[in-house]
């Protein structure tokens, strides 16, 4: 049956698993032990004829260790559905999830998972037809990246399931893009929840809250950070290791004033199926980066800045759509004609940093007003109700929480 070995195993190659044995429901990275190579999703498109065993899996590469340590797309969530039975045996039926698809989602089937001895076979059957996943060295030796393939054979279909764990090897951990006053930043957007480990001591998390006088103020997140979250990092090490995440399911929920925006994917391998990215606007786009005076801060860049790593990251010219931006990284959308830079400014500065091109009249001190002079609420005698947010209510700076 066509797309459901690509599918299935695109997303559920994306996001394969990794350490020691496959326990409960949780997240995941996958091993082959042909490449050593860990799967990763770059793509949300596949297909695959069951009957040939002939797939469309350019949505899934591996990479060794030192690539995917900080790679969202690394990152599965395995959810056992049911059981399946295979050549005679019984084993889990998976529905796998990662780079905001999954893989019931894309080929409304769910997958196999096998144990065998130390290992897992992961597979598709319709119709009676069985189509197992493996992984193979990339068609271009210089480039660390493999591709995983339906067509492999015994050699190649054995993978390791490890839990992404940060108190272990198969951890996760934020690789910065930014140093500005001696510290390391980074954005990321990724469809996992969690919180800074306790091995990343002085890790902040941010979203960018508003615009405001030329600036971009951030709020600092504490605790959980949802999934689906655009956000920024303040780093306590310029290595991966050292900015560890906790990766866990959780119901927390961020105020919708996020300005910050995400991209999952970066791949234009010239085969339309497989053109998904989001090209970089200088008019209406800002990238984290540093100001001209050293701080950090969301800026223009120059085209070109982001040079593709792998082959099929290359953009075609003939898209006209710009430079795609880096997979899983967090951008700032503007208004055409907005500054080329705008610095960060703390929120708990935000309500100390003046009050510009506001003034209270005294016939209407009452009124309380947006910091650029809309009033919001006549002869106001309280605040509740309001939204969060700074106000000018009786010629005073108030917030609003």
């Amino acid at each position: 049956m066509k797309n459901i070995l690509a599918s299935s195993i695109l997303s559920f190659l994306s996001c394969t698993f990794a350490y020691g044995q496959l326990g409960g429901d949780g997240y995941y990275r996958a091993r082959n032990l042909y490449t050593n190579n860990y799967v990763s999703i770059v793509d949300n498109y596949g297909e695959i004829n069951i009957a040939t065993t002939k797939a469309d899996l350019e949505a899934i590469k591996s990479f060794s260790f030192d690539i995917v340590c900080s790679d969202p797309g690394s990152i599965v969530y395995v959810e056992r559905k049911g059981s399946i039975t295979s050549n005679g045996k019984t084993c889990g039926s998976y529905n796998l999830s990662g780079q905001g698809t999954s893989t019931y989602s894309i080929i409304k089937y769910y997958l196999g998972i096998m144990p065998v001895g130390n290992t897992y076979q992961i597979f598709a059957t319709a119709n009676g037809q069985t189509a197992k996943l493996g992984d193979d060295f990339d068609k271009d030796e210089d480039l660390p990246v493999g591709q995983p393939t339906s067509q492999g054979k015994a050699s190649n279909w054995s993978w390791n399931i490890y839990p992404v764990n940060s108190e272990t090897d198969c951890y996760f951990g934020v690789k910065p893009t930014v140093k500005a006053n001696g510290n390391y930043y980074a954005t990321m957007y990724a469809d996992f929840g969690f919180t800074p480990a306790a091995s990343a001591k002085g890790m902040k998390v941010y979203y960018v809250d508003t615009i405001w006088e030329g600036k971009a103020v951030i709020r600092e997140i504490n605790g959980e950070v949802p999934a689906n979250t655009p956000v920024i990092f303040l780093c306590p090490s310029e290595s991966p290791s050292g900015n560890r995440l906790d990766i866990a399911k959780n119901n927390a929920k961020l105020e919708s004033s996020n300005q910050l925006s995400g991209v999952y994917f970066r791949i234009a391998t010239g085969d339309p199926n497989h053109k998904n990215f989001v090209g970089y606007d200088p008019n209406t786009m800002r990238i984290l980066g540093v100001c001209k005076d050293g701080t950090p801060g969301f800026v223009k860049m120059e085209a070109g800045v982001w040079e593709p790593e792998y082959w099929y990251q290359i953009a075609i010219p003939d898209y006209n759509e710009g430079n795609p931006l880096p997979a899983n990284s967090a951008y700032l959308k503007v208004p055409a004609g907005s500054p080329d830079e705008l610095p960060l400014l703390d929120y708990a500065d935000y309500p100390l940093a003046g009050i510009s091109g506001v003034e209270a009249d005294s016939n209407t001190s009452s009124d309380i007003r947006t910091l650029s002079g809309m009033t919001v609420r006549k002869n106001a005698a309280t605040t509740e109700g309001l939204s969060s947010g700074i106000y000018i209510w009786n010629n005073k700076k108030i917030v609003v929480k």
